[in-house]
């Protein structure tokens, strides 16, 4: 009868070890499926992280060309304004010859009156 009850008491203490055991194989599965999960993870932000910085790259590269061509263009229109500001119209000397040559060349076109535009009789 002894024997029987260390039997079953043997029995017992390696049931609950085996659950025990079970338990733990299982939470070490888990664990590592975890790890592995956030190791993907990882790895997935940092492609991201590095697409993202070649795209900074691009844009610090775009933003360097776009601010030079601005710089070339401002000073451009400096030099222009300072031409602007060099050049100064001639002063019209002559006008009596101006109203001359106009005067020359409507009298070539020969004007002719308007035909319908007849005085008002009427009063």
């Amino acid at each position: 009868m002894i024997n029987k009850i260390k039997n079953y008491a043997i029995a017992f203490i390696s049931a609950i070890t085996a659950i025990l055991g079970i338990y733990v194989w299982n939470a070490k599965i888990k664990k590592q499926s975890d790890l592995n999960k956030t190791n993907k993870d990882i790895e997935i932000n940092n492609k991201k992280i590095d697409y993202a910085e070649t795209q900074i790259k691009d844009v610090v590269e775009k933003k360097s060309k776009v601010v030079s061509n601005i710089v070339a263009k401002e000073k451009k229109i400096a030099e222009l304004k300072q031409e602007i500001k060099e050049v100064s119209p001639e002063p019209i000397t002559d006008v009596a010859e101006a109203k001359e040559n106009i005067i020359k060349k409507t009298r070539r076109r020969g004007r002719r009156p308007n035909k319908n535009n007849k005085p008002d009789t009427s009063k």
